[in-house]
């Protein structure tokens, strides 16, 4: 925050300030709108949704999910090239879609 306040935030502070007033009304409106919402209604519909994600995320597993899951965005594992961590069903092939030759 500092530099914001020298020479270096010339041109800055007007956008942050517009910025951060929007984000406040923003969060005001939609904990005004949730506190409104919840004082006559319940979370099911939230739980209900969570459990329907959660389902659809296990199918897209089951079902065959990524072609290979050892593979990595860069193909190269984690940060610092260390190799990828999977639960031990995936590394094992139950939901592997890739078998070798």
């Amino acid at each position: 925050m500092p530099p914001l306040l020298g020479a270096e935030g010339n041109g800055l502070r007007g956008p942050l300030l517009v910025g951060s007033i929007a984000a406040f009304i923003a969060a005001y409106l939609a904990i005004r709108c949730l506190v409104r919402y919840f004082e006559n209604r319940t979370l099911v519909p939230f739980a209900v949704y969570c459990a329907l994600a959660g389902l659809g995320g296990l199918a897209y597993l089951a079902i065959g999910g990524p072609d290979d899951p050892g593979d990595s965005v860069a193909g190269q594992g984690e940060i610092g090239g260390a190799p990828p961590t999977h639960p031990p069903w995936v590394v094992a092939g139950v939901l592997r879609r890739y078998r070798p030759d």
